[in-house]
C-alpha cells in the first residue's frame, strides 16, 4: 500500500496527542488516585497504541523514523501542558533532551528529502 506524506503526518498528530493525553490522564491518577483516570488513561494509550500500530503497517517509514516523529510530538504536548498547565519549568537538560529529539526528527526528514524520496 503506497502511503501519502498527510495520512502519516495526520496518524502521528493522532498517536501524539492520545498517547499524551494518556500520560497526562495516568499522571492525574497518580496524583488523585481517582479511578476513573486509570480507566481512562489506559483506554487512551491503547487506541494510541492500535494507532500507532496501524501507522507502522500503512507507512513505508522504519519504526525508529516513526518513533522519533511520535516521541517528539508527545514531548512538546507534554511540555506545553508543564508550562501553561501546570506553570512547571523544565531543567536544562530536559530541554537539551528535547531539542536533540527535534533536531533527530528534522535530520530525518531533510535525509529523505534530499534522497528525493517519496513518503
Amino acid at each position: 500500500m503506497a502511503e501519502k506524506l498527510s495520512v502519516v503526518y495526520a496518524l502521528v498528530m493522532v498517536i501524539g496527542v492520545l498517547g499524551a493525553g494518556g500520560d497526562l490522564l495516568l499522571y492525574a491518577w497518580a496524583q488523585s488516585r481517582a479511578n476513573w483516570q486509570l480507566a481512562a488513561g489506559l483506554l487512551v494509550w491503547v487506541l494510541s497504541l492500535l494507532a500507532f500500530a496501524f501507522l507502522l503497517r500503512y507507512s513505508n517509514r522504519s519504526l525508529s523514523v516513526v518513533f522519533v516523529m511520535v516521541a517528539a510530538l508527545h514531548t512538546l504536548i507534554v511540555l506545553g501542558w508543564d508550562l501553561y498547565i501546570q506553570f512547571r519549568r523544565p531543567s536544562g537538560w530536559e530541554v537539551l533532551g528535547m531539542l536533540l529529539a527535534l533536531a533527530g526528527v528534522a535530520t530525518i526528514e531533510i535525509s529523505h528529502a534530499l534522497k528525493g524520496e517519496e513518503h
